[in-house]
């Protein structure tokens, strides 16, 4: 469905990464660690439409308090991210087990952190 609403194969690529958010593209050739991630996430913290775009992926890196190497990746996507964040968000408080990025949240006996960002958009011009 979106290569047909883009066109030619190369279209696609060059939408495909149009849609990664600049600050993640700035990761290029740097080492992925919590720090780097924080980074991202504070540039988007000041952007206040971060997560209205709809068709959108999302990064959730946990974190633990006391360990600071401690990194966790789960990526989602969502048709409005900013109810899927409300979502994760509900989950979390819940002390919800029911999927592996939850249950490792919560084996962390409250030291462990959902840290979200958004890395990338689809916009259908």
């Amino acid at each position: 469905m979106i290569v047909k609403a883009i066109g030619e194969d190369d279209n696609f690529l060059e939408a495909a990464y149009r849609a990664i958010s600049p600050e993640v593209l700035a990761l290029q050739s740097k080492p992925i660690n919590p720090q780097e991630l924080q980074k991202v996430r504070s540039i988007q913290a000041s952007i206040l439409t971060t997560w209205d775009d709809p068709h959108a992926g999302y990064l959730d890196f946990v974190t633990h308090i006391r360990e600071h190497e401690y990194l966790r990746l789960y990526a989602g996507q969502a048709g409005l991210r900013k109810v899927r964040l409300f979502q994760h968000n509900n989950a979390i408080k819940k002390k919800s087990g029911h999927s592996l990025h939850y249950w490792v949240i919560q084996r962390g006996g409250g030291m462990r952190v959902a840290n979200l960002f958004g890395f990338r958009r689809l916009l259908f011009r």
